[in-house]
């Protein structure tokens, strides 16, 4: 069974992506905070980390994954999310935050809003390439 963190300040959203890991027989903690999420990598081992880049609190989704840069290779792999849309480079129309979370060493990112489904399909993805 996968374990998996959900580091998502909108409960809505943190359920519906709980729900939808769990109906794939994935085990999911859920936090709300940048604090709570360290708190949850210091003490479990986790199998993917789903980061919101603006989650509050603890220096929010880069913080979170600066800390899993800092495990090398033991890290999970990690999808930042954002629904910050905005801030936009001049190459190729990257998201800025995204951007920045890809350098930390995300192994995917996503921009809201997006299907749960859709994220479900690119944690399976990454673990799939994690076994070969």
């Amino acid at each position: 069974m996968k374990r998996i963190l959900i580091m998502e300040d909108n409960t809505a959203l943190a359920l519906e992506w709980k729900a939808a890991f769990e109906l794939n027989g994935a085990s999911v903690t859920l936090c709300h905070s940048g604090n709570e999420g360290l708190a949850y990598l210091e003490n479990y081992r986790f199998d993917l980390v789903i980061t919101d880049m603006f989650v509050k609190e603890g220096g929010g989704g880069l913080h979170i994954l600066l800390r899993l840069f800092k495990m090398g290779g033991t890290a999970p792999p990690a999808i930042a999310v954002t629904g910050a849309g905005g801030s936009k480079s001049t190459m190729k129309d990257r998201n800025l935050f995204l951007e920045q979370a890809r350098r930390l060493g995300a192994s995917a990112h996503i921009l809201k809003p997006f299907p749960a489904a859709e994220l479900v399909m690119l944690a399976r993805e990454l673990w799939s390439l994690q076994d070969r």
